[in-house]
């Protein structure tokens, strides 16, 4: 009786725990499971050395968030488990901010179940350990950017349930690569294989095991070593939809896949050769076709049309095909984006085009296109990029518009480098309505690109433009929704400017250097707030500088040389930056930064332009440069964690001076280049000053503080802080580019770190005050003095030790200590 007890018991209780289990919605984790990843996370550091990526909506550390104090793994984040089991099956910890290496033994390797492992975007390093061919239920694995290196293990092979495989962005100092074809010339890797991204992995040849991959049909070898030709077998890959290959150095298209079946095909920065093959003309499938920047020659006499409504993006930019732009593009509507720029190519542009309703960029910049305006390009109203440059176009712009606004949508139009003439076009002005009053969701930061559904994978695409910036052609592979440009330069204009260009509030540059405009600069360019670069110069403009263009607070670049200008230079925050050769060529200007003062009957002369000694070079201010540049992404995202790292605090020594510059750094303005004490280059976007002196900063600055993730950072000063009980940490050893550092005022403790002699590029250092008791050994101080040898000034606090360096290139400094920081 006793024993069917126990068993009436047993039963109930096993009822219970099943009961429990099902109301609650989901399965309870599996002991063993769970062991198992608490193990793992444990074997891993979380960083703060993350870098952006836009596959990652955010960078939580989901482990820091697992409950380990509950058994039930099923409820963390980024774990799935089987719902009948309990086991884990799925383990998605990508954009985590996890940092360390797995090793052979990791506790990983026991999730014997899992089906789905996603550990891209972190700062994994190391090598692949063999250990991985015990996930052998393995479908779905993605590794991608992190910092993986060594071969890629023979371990993959086993994996035989492989659909999804991603080792791109890692650094693999060989391919590896040896998963092969078996004796029977059957393949025993990856045979149901659906997307392999192997980019940026170091890879020579075409992988052997992709001969019987019948069910590819995503492939990544972008930016690897592969030379040469396509394998003959490589044709029979006939399930191939997207294949991207670019930045390579293949040599020709033979043996290219059945391209009836590609809808994606990247293969631009290679070395092919050879005319376009007809059949990528005629293909009903290829939606994304990027051969830009090859050694292709030819005419398109073998593209009778474009019969493909599905085509999205033709890339052909950079190559030598020569002869007219054939007028084939009958079905069209889908096109986004005609790249043909640095070519050789002649004659009108097709009227074909007008079919091509979704068109947003026309590229045909650099070619030897000889026509008027195509003014029939009024009907693509989706247009955005518009880039004619460096062509024979000749004649007036406008005049028989038939829509009301041309171009509404038009935020980039460069035309320069032709032979227009006639006045400056007022009725295309007045269609430029995405350069007045830009709509708030055209203005939110982000940059031009697309995307495209191909059933289980979406392909991004980015449109680019090439540009020159102070007489350099830059790629920008990426184009900025706000950035909106006007270039008419270098043709032959004339008249006056009219004042309807003041309406274009929104707009960023304008150029209409080297025409030959007269009259005076109108007023109402003082409307223009957004106006960040303008150059008016090598014109007949006459007149005085309109004093009112001293509220464009924006303006960072201003060229107004060679003209016939008159008068005192405005002064105002932004004028006051402008050297002496915006003014070049005017010699009745006076004032401030000429040497020539107002009022003065006689003043020393105006010095010759470096512009007039190369008369005969084309030479341009900047040309679609987006002068305030977008903060790049990283940065913005390293200074928001360095700000939440301190705190604002009032027992800091107090100055009228004193202004907490954190306060106006937020993610609702991600461009960090507009917050207060940030200096980013022009070019880049990247942070290379802060300047954070007098901003009531407390706290402790820690060996992985975000603040160390500047690399690019020429200029640190975060003196009169209060940093009492921090150490100097030793990782300011790793922002090498810096040649101003100031620690002065700030409380910190301890002895100074050797790490500061790595900063071989350093200036001027000021050390004075540091701190109470803060120490610095002879031996560190004269390790100082020998690496940093590019050191002018140093600032000391008197209790450091003399130099005997005998240095006399350096200026030594010494402050007494005049007050105990810790108030």
């Amino acid at each position: 009786m006793e024993r069917i007890l126990s068993l009436v018991s047993l039963f109930l209780f096993l009822y219970a725990v099943e009961v429990v289990s099902f109301s609650s919605g989901h399965p309870l984790c599996s002991s063993h499971d769970y062991l198992a990843l608490v193990q793992f996370k444990h074997s891993l550091n979380v960083t703060t050395a993350y870098y952006y990526d836009q596959n990652c909506e955010s960078y939580a550390p989901k482990t820091a968030f697992w409950n380990t104090s509950s058994m039930d793994c099923c409820t963390w984040d980024g774990v799935t488990c089987d719902s009948i089991t309990g086991h884990v099956v799925g383990l998605d910890l990508s954009c985590s901010s996890l940092e360390g290496t797995i090793h052979p033994n990791s506790s990983l390797f026991h999730l014997r179940h899992l089906q789905t492992l996603q550990l891209f975007h972190n700062n994994l390093r190391g090598p692949i350990p063999e250990s991985i061919w015990n996930l052998s239920q393995i479908i779905h694995l993605d590794l991608s950017d992190n910092n993986l290196e060594s071969e890629i293990p023979d371990a993959f092979s086993n994996l035989q349930n492989l659909t999804h495989l991603r080792l791109d962005n890692n650094t693999f100092t060989g391919s590896g690569l040896s998963w092969s074809i078996n004796k029977d010339n059957t393949n025993t890797t990856f045979p149901l294989l659906y997307y392999l991204g192997l980019g940026s992995c170091r890879v020579k040849d075409f992988p052997d095991f992709l001969l019987y991959s019948e069910g590819l049909s995503f492939l990544d070898l972008s930016e690897n070593e592969i030379q040469g030709q396509f394998p003959k077998w490589f044709g029979g890959l006939s399930g191939l939809q997207s294949l991207n290959l670019s930045h390579n150095n293949l040599t020709s298209l033979d043996h290219l896949p059945n391209r009836e079946r590609i809808m994606v095909l990247d293969l631009q920065s290679n070395s092919l050769t050879g005319p376009l093959p007809s059949s990528l003309c005629s293909s009903n499938y290829i939606r994304i076709l990027d051969l830009s920047y090859n050694n292709m020659s030819g005419d398109f006499s073998n593209c009778s049309s474009i019969s493909n409504c599905a085509l999205i993006v033709l890339d052909l930019r950079g190559n030598n095909f020569h002869g007219p732009i054939p007028n084939i593009f009958s079905q069209c509507d889908w096109l986004r984006h005609i790249g043909l720029s640095e070519n050789q190519l002649e004659g009108p542009i097709p009227r074909s085009l007008v079919n091509c309703t979704s068109l947003q960029v026309l590229d045909l910049g650099n070619n030897k296109i000889h026509s008027t305006f195509p003014i029939w390009l009024e009907a693509l109203q989706e247009l955005e990029i518009l880039i004619l440059k460096s062509n024979r176009f000749y004649g007036p712009i406008g005049g028989g518009f038939r829509t009301k606004s041309p171009f509404p949508n038009l935020r980039i139009f460069d035309v320069s480098g032709n032979s227009f003439s006639g006045s400056l076009p007022t009725e295309v002005l007045k269609g430029f309505t995405a350069m007045m009053n830009m709509d708030a969701h055209k203005s939110r930061l982000g940059y031009m690109e697309g995307e495209d559904d191909f059933g289980n994978y979406r392909a991004n695409y980015r449109f680019s433009v090439t540009l020159v910036m102070k007489n350099q052609e830059i790629e920008f592979t990426r184009i900025l929704k706000i950035f909106t440009t006007f270039d008419l330069s270098r043709n032959k204009f004339e008249g006056e400017i009219p004042k309807f260009i003041g309406n274009l509030n929104s707009l960023r540059l304008l150029n209409l250097s080297r025409n030959n405009l007269s009259g005076h600069i109108p007023v109402e360019m003082k409307n223009m707030s957004a106006l960040e670069a303008l150059d008016l110069s090598f014109n007949q403009l006459t007149g005085k500088i309109p004093v009112e263009l001293a509220i464009l607070t924006f303006l960072a670049v201003l060229n107004l040389s060679h003209n016939h200008l008159v008068g005192p230079i405005p002064r105002s925050n932004q004028f006051n930056t402008f050297p002496n050769d915006s003014y070049f060529g005017n010699s009745e200007l006076c004032g401030f930064p000429l040497s020539k003062e107002c009022g003065q009957r006689k003043s020393a002369s105006v010095p010759v332009s470096p512009f007039e000694q190369e008369k005969e070079e084309p030479v341009e201010m900047v040309s679609f440069a987006f002068v305030h540049p977008l903060c790049s992404s990283h940065d913005s995202l390293a200074l928001l964690q360095f700000k939440h790292s301190l705190s604002v605090t009032q027992t800091v020594y107090y100055r009228e001076s004193s202004v907490p510059k954190t306060a106006s750094w937020n993610r609702s303005s991600m461009d960090c280049c507009r917050w207060k004490g940030v200096t980013c280059d022009i070019f880049t976007g990247h942070v290379i000053g802060l300047d954070l002196s007098n901003s009531i900063l407390g706290g402790t600055i820690h060996p992985n503080s975000s603040l160390f993730q500047l690399h690019h950072l020429q200029t640190l000063d975060l003196s009169s802080n209060y940093f009492s009980g921090s150490h100097i940490p030793p990782s300011i050893g790793q922002l090498v580019n810096l040649a101003h550092l100031n620690l002065s005022y700030c409380s910190f403790r301890g002895r100074i770190p050797l790490e500061i002699s790595h900063l071989s590029n350093l200036v001027s250092l000021d050390l004075s005050v540091v701190g109470y008791d803060v120490q610095l050994s002879r031996e560190g101080f004269n390790m100082l003095f020998h690496n940093l040898t590019k050191l002018e000034v140093l600032s000391l606090s008197q209790h450091f030790p003399p130099t005997q360096s005998g240095n006399s290139q350096i200026v030594i400094q010494y402050a007494s200590h005049c007050f105990d920081a810790q108030v």
